[in-house]
């Protein structure tokens, strides 16, 4: 099947008599593939203090369609900040974990992330 979703099947059969009989199953096919995050350039593991940039990162998936992939940085006291236009400021040395995220139409999320060692 090329979509997942459901679909009816019918299965016909005539024996050597003439007899036919026929029979119907319904079929629910499933996506359950997370699509896939790929960063648009080289990741820096290491910064100092300050605003830093981040690379794009585009998703793709087994379903074809659009995807916006969204990305949060977790900072060194565990909370998070989403991020926007690609940078954020690390106000504190530690380490920052960049998350993207994204989901697709059945609702799977993919998910790529890497960490920043601040100094």
């Amino acid at each position: 099947f090329a979509e997942y979703g459901e679909y009816s099947i019918v299965y016909k059969s005539e024996d050597l008599y003439g007899n036919q009989g026929t029979s119907n199953k319904k079929v629910k096919v499933f996506d359950d593939i997370a699509p896939t995050i790929t960063l648009d350039e080289e990741i820096d593991d290491s910064a100092k203090v300050g605003k830093i940039e981040i690379p794009t990162a585009t998703a793709s998936d087994n379903i074809a369609g659009e995807f916006t992939v969204y990305a949060i940085v977790i900072l060194p006291s565990g909370s998070y900040e989403f991020i926007v236009d690609n940078t954020f400021t690390a106000s504190v040395a530690g380490k920052y974990v960049v998350r993207y995220f994204t989901y697709d139409t059945a609702g799977n999320m993919g998910v790529a992330e890497y960490v920043i060692n601040v100094k």
